[in-house]
């Protein structure tokens, strides 16, 4: 909830998903990963270091992956197979 700790319309709304539209896993995700892009770009118009850049990354796929389930097996595959 501290995700939406500024914004009270969006905790209503949270709490009154009943339908199983997981509007707050969606809505993590989003959150989340708009925090991610400004942390990117910041990390890129800085001195950017490839390590902090691949763990953003790594963090988006993780988000997409658990919060909105829009990966797949063989993108989880090729994905894993850059990490290692």
């Amino acid at each position: 909830e501290e995700l939406f700790k500024g914004s009270p319309a969006s905790l209503l709304v949270l709490q009154h998903n009943t339908k199983g539209f997981k509007l707050h896993d969606r809505s993590v995700h989003v959150y989340s990963e708009a925090a991610r892009v400004h942390k990117f770009s910041d990390e890129c118009a800085a001195n950017p270091s490839l390590q902090r850049l691949g763990e953003l990354m790594n963090a988006s796929h993780e988000s997409c992956r658990n919060f909105y389930e829009c990966s797949c097996k063989e993108l989880d595959e090729l994905v894993e197979a850059f990490r290692s």
